[in-house]
């Protein structure tokens, strides 16, 4: 399962999500400004939802969508409806809560 979260001009508050013993994970944003092209930047919806597919089962990640490159509301619903059906899209709380799970879990034992 990929999960992921679609931020629409916004981040995660402070960055990432504390958890129990102040732990901390931090995202940084795969951004995306829209589909004019030019860049890895500016894909259009089936271009992103293939890269997103194409990243590694348990993978968490955060999208950063910006306007100026012609990203829209559309395009987002656009980008959902093409994502593979392992990928799940999540919001902030969860998707952070995902994040401290698998750190948690790959954390070395003391």
């Amino acid at each position: 399962m990929l999960t992921i979260l679609l931020c629409a001009k916004a981040s995660l508050p402070g960055g990432g999500a504390a958890g129990a013993g102040g732990s901390v994970v931090a995202f940084k944003p795969r951004e995306w400004r829209g589909a004019r092209g030019g860049g890895k930047d500016e894909l259009n919806a089936t271009a992103m939802a293939a890269e997103l597919g194409s990243d590694p089962a348990g993978t968490v990640t955060a999208i950063y969508v910006t306007s100026d490159g012609g990203g829209d509301l559309a395009m987002l619903y656009d980008l959902v409806a093409a994502l593979p059906p392992h990928v799940r899209v999540v919001d902030a709380n969860a998707l952070a809560g995902l994040a401290m799970e698998k750190m948690h879990a790959t954390a070395p034992s003391a």
